[in-house]
């Protein structure tokens, strides 16, 4: 399981781009990718690339069926700040890609 965001950055992307699926799972890494990327540019701290994000994340994985919580319940989560920025509200969110197909391992992004 990989947690720390630059090694999925740095190390398990490009070896992923290297070694592309041939699975319809292709389509959820390019998705994830994309996710990936607009949090390391910081971009996620905005309430409208934040739901882009989430919209992105809910697309993937039969979109997201398999989901313990429902994308409303994360929105309803959030506190937004007068600058538009955004803060997570005592509860963590965890956005998290549940065993299936021909995955064998679970992706998280808090």
């Amino acid at each position: 399981m990989v947690r720390d965001r630059d090694d999925l950055l740095y190390k398990v992307i490009p070896f992923s781009e290297k070694h592309p699926l041939q699975t319809e799972k292709r389509k959820d890494f390019e998705v994830f990718r994309e996710v990936l990327r607009t949090m390391k540019a910081e971009e996620h701290l905005e309430l409208a690339a934040f739901k882009k994000i989430l919209q992105l994340a809910f697309s993937m994985n039969a979109n997201g069926r398999y989901r313990k919580r429902k994308m409303e319940d994360i929105l309803a989560k959030l506190k937004i700040l007068r600058d538009c920025t955004l803060e997570i509200l005592p509860q963590e969110v965890k956005i998290q890609s549940d065993l299936h197909g021909d995955v064998k391992t679970t992706v998280e992004i808090s």
